[in-house]
């Protein structure tokens, strides 16, 4: 197993800390404060934030600097509407390779968002939820899809939290939003790729009113 870097190591720290908002949408991330808060070169935060960018975690705009991306309406749409095509089509593929252990840890990994959700920990709630979607990227096979689906997930990220600076998920609405997936979890057991399909795009068109009915 081949030893991260140190920027590498940044980046999974840096990544994290946007993940769970110390880093707000809009904030911006300066690379000298980095570099002295990490105690590394300048080079070594750059490198990071150069890794963060490739992955849609942050946005460098010319002569300002780099920052945690905010999303106007019409780019929200747009990733949801992107996350929404080629999400279906990566289910599709994906359940062409799942056996029931694949299924289990799927079923395991909703029901472990649940009890988040119970809990009241919205981080690891969502966490959970981008796990899920996660392996429905990741058993796809496609790589080009799992590269583009990456992204499109972590900047779903960034806008759920760019709602959650405005005011958090209701229960009702975490509910309804577990229970579209558990739907989806039951047509994929059943074998049933067209519905299971339909499910998820429905679970995604859920998902994407939450959140961009709060960026007006």
């Amino acid at each position: 197993m081949m030893s991260l870097t140190r920027s590498q190591e940044i980046a999974n720290t840096l990544r994290l800390a946007i993940q769970n908002g110390t880093y707000g949408c809009g904030d911006r991330l300066v690379e000298l404060t980095l570099s002295q808060d990490f105690d590394v070169s300048q080079n070594s935060i750059r490198d990071a934030l150069h890794i963060l960018q490739r992955e849609g975690w942050v946005n460098k705009i010319p002569r300002r600097g780099v920052y945690v991306p905010t999303f106007t309406v019409e780019e929200a749409e747009e990733i949801y509407a992107l996350w929404q095509a080629v999400g279906r089509l990566a289910l599709g593929w994906a359940m062409n390779h799942w056996g029931q252990t694949d299924r289990k840890r799927l079923r395991e990994t909703l029901i472990l968002a649940e009890r988040k959700v119970d809990a009241h920990d919205w981080f690891h709630a969502v966490t959970a939820i981008r796990n899920l979607h996660t392996a429905i990227a990741l058993h796809a096979e496609a790589p080009r899809t799992q590269t583009i689906l990456s992204r499109l997930h972590n900047q779903a990220h960034l806008l759920e939290n760019q709602r959650l600076q405005v005011v958090p998920l209701t229960l009702d609405e975490w509910d309804t939003r577990i229970e579209y997936l558990f739907d989806v979890l039951h047509e994929i057991d059943q074998d049933n790729k067209n519905e299971a399909i339909t499910y998820y795009s429905r679970a995604i068109q859920y998902e994407a009113g939450l959140i961009i009915s709060y960026l007006d």
